[in-house]
């Protein structure tokens, strides 16, 4: 039994794709029926006149997400599960092996849409952001043709490199496993920040990837983004990172997607713009604030940013935490002293001091 779910013809078959039953409610949790998300792909053979069912199931099951076919490719977008947002996922069904994979998210989480192929493009609209309800008025067109490219190959640390002081270049606090980069600074308490940093610099760029942080190590972490690196003399305490970061900050996820400014000379949030490292939850803290723990069902959690000229936007789980104008900050002598703030390298933070366990996938970038 399932409801919610969208359904397509691809040749002489018909695949019945994610959806729910609704009528699942208990006593505590009426809403219980959101979580009870069917995975198994349902296809209807019309020369035999047979159901059956594919070999292999939804990998992250929805309701009401989007269904379109490119060949012998089915591509289903988004959808709603218990979560508080919608899914993002983009998951393509070959029909011939009937396998899936995974394929570039959305921009933005949905459901309650529709996708329509339309001249080597795929175009989703409107829809729902969150669970339940809300709306959305945007469009995201999804092509082949696209200029995203990949900074994490997902087997080792090629295009990256750590930056550290001296002292902490034994400790091994970035690696590869399972697929995704991984911080690690558990067990250590006396290292200065260790950064990993891109080879290649960007100026005007939007990049996206995932993080999962875990509860057992509540240390502070980040993006930066148009940053660079000082071993010499001048740099304090003889190694230092210049730049804004977009925080991540497990022990307060309500901070991560606020911007703070690494650069020496400012050291301080920028957005908020305040003194210095200081900040007052109760008159800060975004509106709507998602974020997940890797305990959780769904257990990454997706940032975006945007940087066009002195101009920063972050996107936290398909929510808008920064909207900033840097003019006459990023562009001010503090920043072009040391030729960041407007461009530079991408970097992956450990704090220092801090027990750090985080981890980042399916990282992507695409100049603006």
């Amino acid at each position: 039994m399932r409801d919610h779910f969208p359904a397509i013809v691809v040749g002489d078959k018909l695949y019945c794709i994610g959806g729910r039953n609704t009528s699942v409610h208990t006593e505590e949790n009426f809403t219980a029926f959101f979580n009870a998300v069917i995975p198994q792909v349902d296809v209807f053979d019309f020369k035999e006149g047979q159901w059956r069912t594919a070999k292999q199931p939804l990998p992250v099951p929805t309701a009401a997400g989007g269904l379109t076919a490119v060949g012998n490719y089915i591509l289903y977008f988004g959808g709603e599960s218990g979560l508080k947002h919608a899914h993002d996922e983009t998951q393509c069904f070959d029909v011939r092996k009937e396998s899936w994979q995974q394929l570039a998210p959305l921009v933005r989480g949905r459901h309650g849409s529709q996708a329509i192929n339309y001249n080597d493009k795929i175009y989703f609209a409107a829809g729902s952001p969150v669970k339940g309800g809300g709306n959305i008025s945007s469009l995201e067109v999804f092509s082949a043709q696209h200029d995203w490219q990949s900074l994490f190959n997902g087997n080792d640390l090629d295009g990256w490199q750590v930056k550290c002081l001296p002292k902490d270049e034994q400790k091994d606090f970035w690696s590869v496993q399972n697929g995704a980069i991984v911080g690690n600074s558990m067990g250590s308490s006396s290292h200065d920040y260790v950064w990993l940093q891109s080879e290649k610099e960007y100026s005007d760029f939007e990049i996206r990837l995932k993080f999962q942080a875990d509860t057992v190590a509540m240390g502070n972490s980040g993006l930066q983004i148009r940053s660079r690196y000082f071993s010499d003399e001048s740099a304090p305490g003889g190694g230092w990172l210049d730049g804004p970061q977009v925080d991540i900050h497990p022990p307060g996820p309500w901070r991560t997607g606020l911007i703070y400014d690494e650069t020496r000379d400012e050291r301080r949030w920028i957005n908020p713009s305040l003194a210095d490292w200081k900040i007052d939850k109760e008159k800060f803290q975004p509106k709507r604030v998602v974020f997940y723990y890797a305990h959780e069902n769904h257990n990454w959690n997706d940032l975006r940013v945007v940087c066009k000229g002195t101009k920063i936007r972050t996107y936290l789980n398909g929510n808008l935490v920064s909207d900033y104008d840097g003019s006459g900050v990023l562009d001010n002598t503090n920043h072009q002293k040391y030729d960041v703030g407007l461009k530079g390298h991408l970097a992956l933070q450990i704090h220092a001091k801090d027990q750090v366990l985080i981890r980042f996938k399916d990282i992507e970038i695409r100049k603006l």
